[in-house]
């Protein structure tokens, strides 16, 4: 029988994501993981497979996050010009406390 997860893969994504992108992805070693996320490295191997799959697996929540916020904001704007203004706005908002601006670029 298999063992249950004692952690929620999207809370360590997002842990990962920031050290991914305070870093860079060259200069994360697992070992940074490890303690970043605060699991054990047999578990980011049992539930990621490796380091690579681990940050695209980030990538994808960090996308996700992004677009449903974004969305979020069009859905509540009234016109286009107001909908651009907000998101403008929280592009902003979001690049000052963020570690490095966007996580993609």
């Amino acid at each position: 029988m298999a063992r249950s997860k004692e952690f929620e893969v999207n809370e360590v994504l997002d842990k990962a994501m920031k050290i991914f992108w305070e870093q860079g992805y060259e200069k994360t070693s697992m070992s940074d993981l490890v303690e970043h996320m605060g699991i054990h490295r047999r578990s980011i191997y049992d539930t990621f497979d490796d380091k690579h799959t681990l940050f695209l697996q980030a990538m994808d929540r960090y996308t996700g996050k992004i677009s449903a916020t974004l969305l979020a904001e069009i859905k509540a704007s009234k016109t286009a010009v107001e909908a651009l203004h907000n998101i403008y706005g929280l592009m902003i908002s979001e690049a000052e406390d963020t570690p490095s601006g966007c996580l993609i670029v």
